[in-house]
Formats: structure tokens, sequence, C-alpha cells
């Protein structure tokens, strides 16, 4: 899916930078690989879980911007130099790939031209790019009113963390080995009496299988918060959508002893804590045979782990990122696209196993949700506040 201001031009250079960054599956045959890929900083795999007909398609997707300032051109931050974005997004219902890839697309242009991130806000910036993507999402048309995606986004500077979520994937912050959650959850299951109350006051009702609908509602819903779904989202304030596209936000201060930011699905985090993810993560680190070592080892560790030991039955998504890689390329002031972390000699990424059930690869294509395809800034893709567009309605 392209953003409603693509053209096939944009989409010739999404490709050919995407072939800078390295690309990688393991190779035990077509019928059981595992897409991994490597950025400077972080890395992820993600798993589409055949083995369960629910995932016919793999919904889930990614974004990495190593640095949104030369990404885009937005100027001069603030006086903030560098800015990395991180991002999972979870589609669900029957077109929930289509929001995923748009929100993959849109949101961090979103961010680059806020006003917000102009001036250092980079709280106020990230809500403003789910509630701007959100409303491009609806302008374009797509076939939403009972699909959408969850959203985890982390900005991280040279002085602070800042997550935004919407949605049940999950953030987690690794500081000396111990997992601290940066998200909460906006599901039935595990959402805070906070936000159910938010649920009820709002018109909704949650179900005895623990799902939110309301009257008239084409189904139910498992999450709280999510883009997309406009059957929850009845026209009036935002601030009374059933099931909400506003962000949660957390920001905690930089400093020494965090390690690493891992962000999943809840194929992931719906099977394994946090505290276990990470103390995974940690062991798989201390066995690299570099700092250098690429960081989708880690990610598909955690991923292989979560499909055959606690046998998630859901798609799979893990990003895994190193802050002090972070803070490395900060001071290193690197511009333009990002390069391939080089895996160290007789650690080839192609020698990793794939989990037991059957893995096909999702193809690396401009239509594939596994790739995170670099987006350039388009004026013509921001919404000014005295052109906002309405929110449309799906039939």
């Amino acid at each position: 899916l392209l953003s409603p201001f693509g053209s096939s031009r944009a989409v010739r250079r999404g490709r050919a930078d995407v072939s800078k960054r390295q690309r990688m599956e393991c190779q035990l045959g077509p019928e059981d690989r595992v897409p991994c890929e490597d950025f400077p900083t972080c890395g992820v795999a993600q798993f589409q879980n055949r083995q369960y007909r629910k995932n016919a398609k793999q919904q889930d997707s990614y974004f990495v911007v190593e640095d949104l300032e030369s990404t885009f051109g937005c100027g001069n931050l603030g006086g903030i130099q560098r800015i990395a974005l991180y991002g999972v997004t979870d589609g669900h219902g029957e077109y929930g790939e289509l929001s995923a890839n748009f929100v993959r697309r849109n949101l961090p242009p979103q961010m680059a031209q806020s006003p917000h991130f102009a001036a250092g806000r980079l709280g106020e910036a990230l809500v403003e790019a789910f509630h701007q993507t959100e409303l491009l999402q609806q302008s374009a048309g797509l076939p939403l009113w009972a699909s959408g995606a969850c959203v985890s986004a982390v900005a991280v500077s040279p002085t602070h963390i800042v997550v935004a979520n919407c949605g049940d994937c999950r953030c987690v912050l690794a500081e000396n080995g111990v997992a601290q959650d940066l998200s909460n959850d906006h599901n039935v299951e595990n959402a805070t009496p906070e936000e159910i109350k938010r649920v009820l006051d709002c018109g909704g009702t949650i179900t005895p299988d623990k799902r939110v609908t309301l009257p008239g509602a084409p189904g139910r819903l498992a999450t709280t918060r999510s883009l997309g779904d406009y059957w929850a989202k009845p026209q009036g304030p935002v601030e009374r959508h059933v099931v909400s596209a506003s962000p949660e936000l957390r920001t905690v201060a930089r400093h020494p002893g965090q390690q690493l930011l891992v962000l999943a699905s809840d194929g992931i985090f719906g099977f394994m804590s946090s505290q276990d993810v990470v103390s995974l993560c940690m062991s798989a680190a201390a066995q690299s045979l570099s700092p250098a070592s690429p960081l989708s080892r880690i990610a598909h560790s955690v991923l292989c782990t979560a499909v055959n030991a606690h046998r998630s039955d859901d798609n799979c998504t893990c990003m895994v990122v190193d802050l002090m890689r972070v803070e490395a390329m900060g001071h290193q002031m690197l511009v333009g696209s990002p390069t391939a972390v080089v895996s160290p000699p007789g650690r080839s990424p192609h020698e990793l196993e794939a989990p037991v059930y059957d893995a096909s690869p999702t193809a690396y294509d401009e239509g594939s949700p596994a790739v995170p395809v670099p987006m350039r800034g388009d004026p013509r893709m921001r919404i000014e506040p005295l052109l906002r567009a309405r929110p449309g309605r799906e039939g």
C-alpha cells in the first residue's frame, strides 16, 4: 500500500534505498525461512505463523528511521541534534495489513513535519503524528470499517526516551538486565482500570469473553485503542471514541545502565513476560562474538522461543534496539541512509535456525509489510490545521 500521495517514482526510490540495507533470511529451505533485517542501531525478526488459519496474511509491520532530521530535512529540532524513531505495528481484521502498512509509511514523516518536533517537544510531536496519520488513513478511503492496527513507537534522543503506544504492541526497556515496561497493553485482558472506565464512559461495553463492543457494532474487538476500526469511532469529539486512536505517552530520562529497547507485537508479548524477553535478549547478547554482531540474532532468538517454547499462535515481530549503538551514532553524527551491520566471520546471519512451524518468508517488495521503506518528506502529506481532513465514514 502506498501513501495516497505516493507515486511509482517514489516506489522505485524506496526499492533502491532498501537495497542498501542488509536483508537476510535463514537458508534452511523455501518452506521454513524467517525474514530478518539489520540496521546500525537495531535488528528485526518477523514470522508469519502460518500454522494457524487466522494468519493467512502477515499483518505485522515495522519502521526504522535512525535520524529524522537528515531523512526528512526538518530543521534544527530545537537544539536536539539527533532523534531516532522506531516502531512496530500489528494489523487486525480482514484488511489489517493495509492499516499497518499505511502507518509504517506515514507516521514517521508526520512526526518529522510537526511544529512540535521542530521545537524539540517529542511527546507532543508523536501524539500529533498519530492523529494526523489517522486522518490521512480515513481520507485515503481504506476499507477499515472493521479493520485497523495497533502501534507502538519510540523516539530516542540524546537525553530522553519517549514512547507512544496505541493498542497491545509493547515497548520494554532493559536496564541492568531488568525489564521495565514503557507502555501499557490496551486490551481488555490487561488494561488498567482507568482504560476500562474510559471505554465504558464512551458508551462501550465489555463482553464476557473480554472484548469491546457497542450497540449495533459489526462485532467486537480485543483492543481498546487502535488506528482504524471506524465502527467504534462515531462522528463527534475524538475523546468520545470507544476505541481510541490517541496514544498513551511515557517519557524516561537517558542514563547509564540502559541497555536495550525491545518493541514487539502481541505475538511475542502475549506469550512471554517482559522479563523473560529481556533475560533472553541479555543471554543472546552475551553469546555474541562481537559487540557489532547483528541485533536481528537477538530478535530471532526471542521470536523462536515465543513460537517453539511458548506456542505463540499469532504473527510475530520483534525489534531490538541497542541504546549504546544509538548513542555512538549520535556522537559520530552520521548522515544519509542507514548501512548494514556486518556480521563477524563465522557467524553468518543465514545460519539462524527457524521455528519448527512452517515459516514461509514474506516477500521483500513494495507490498510487503516486512520491509520498512525509507520515507522522504512530502509537504503534501501533511494536513495543516486549517485544512484538516474530516474523518471519513466507511459504509
